[in-house]
């Protein structure tokens, strides 16, 4: 059934209070790491009891969804994430979680649940490690030994107990550091522990002010994102494309110039970009952002995390 509406691996766990994983995320809150993601200390309790978010959650069903393909953009024109160069996945994950939900309506009956994509307080990654997806990498990505780190976690809470595989993934990273080492901005502090404050993706797209001479220097040519520590992954290397034809690349964004971003206006922004991810930073962020990596380009200036602290 989750094969044929598209999920790339499921998994189904009971709910249950999150003992180490709970200390460890609120450990991390405590160092700042968050940044200025301050919805990540909003509703804690929600967070880390899946039933305080569901009432009567019983179950956890994680699902996969893969979204990796060949980057067809030019990397001259500035870098965008390949997650983000498709439409927004919020939309299309969420519209199969609700279709996997009506499809267990017809074979359980009266139960109700609820659809997640990265839009609640719900530690997605700690599920779908219980439920057997993959592992947590050291980048803190999950790892699927079949389907590498390019994928989507959705997740259903159900208010009905229904058969688990309560199995979790060994880990397979080993010894490996490939990520850390790689991290132009050393954003990964230590193994499964990364500083959003020093990460790109965090400064290109949840962070709101405009940058110091140091965080511009930190982005490098990456205009939305960043697939560094992802593209080193040795579980990458033999990861196929996704076969969703709503997750594939939009023509439109292959040939745009980082230029062309300082060009947008509100309207042809909207136009481009009210279907991806890319809308919800806006307009105004993505013009500082193709500023900055602009200027990087240019120069050949770029910066890493030791710059900001001097």
């Amino acid at each position: 059934m989750a094969k044929k509406i598209g999920f790339d691996a499921i998994g189904i766990v009971p709910v249950a209070a999150l003992g180490s994983e709970a200390r460890a995320f609120e450990q991390w809150l405590q160092q700042d790491f968050h940044g200025d993601m301050r919805y990540m200390k909003n509703h804690f309790e929600k967070r880390v009891s899946p039933d305080l978010l569901f009432p009567g959650a019983k179950t956890v069903i994680s699902c996969a969804v893969n979204y990796f393909h060949r980057d067809k953009k030019a990397s001259q024109n500035g870098k965008i994430s390949i997650y983000a160069q498709s439409l927004d996945y919020h939309f299309v994950v969420k519209q199969m979680l609700n279709e996997l939900l009506e499809e267990l309506q017809k074979i359980i009956g009266q139960v109700q649940g609820q659809a997640i994509v990265d839009t609640a307080p719900f530690m997605d990654k700690v599920w779908a490690v219980r439920a057997g997806i993959g592992w947590r990498g050291k980048h803190t990505n999950l790892i699927n030994r079949k389907i590498g780190s390019y994928f989507f976690i959705g997740s259903l809470l159900l208010d009905a107990a229904i058969p688990s595989n309560d199995s979790a993934q060994r880990n397979f990273c080993g010894s490996c550091t490939a990520c850390i080492d790689s991290c132009p901005t050393k954003a990964i502090v230590a193994p499964y522990q990364i500083d959003a404050r020093k990460c790109i993706a965090y400064l290109n797209i949840e962070s709101k002010p405009d940058f110091n001479e140091a965080e511009k220097k930190m982005l490098g040519e990456w205009l939305f994102g960043c697939d560094i520590c992802q593209q080193v992954c040795p579980w990458n290397r033999f990861v196929q494309e996704t076969k969703n034809s709503l997750l594939q690349p939009k023509k439109d964004l292959a040939n745009l110039q980082t230029q062309d971003f300082l060009q947008l206006t509100k309207s042809s922004f909207k136009t481009l970009f009210n279907d991806t991810v890319i809308f919800r930073t806006g307009l105004r962020r993505m013009k500082r952002n193709a500023t900055a990596v602009s200027e990087n380009i240019k120069t050949r200036n770029f910066g890493s995390a030791e710059d900001s602290a001097t």
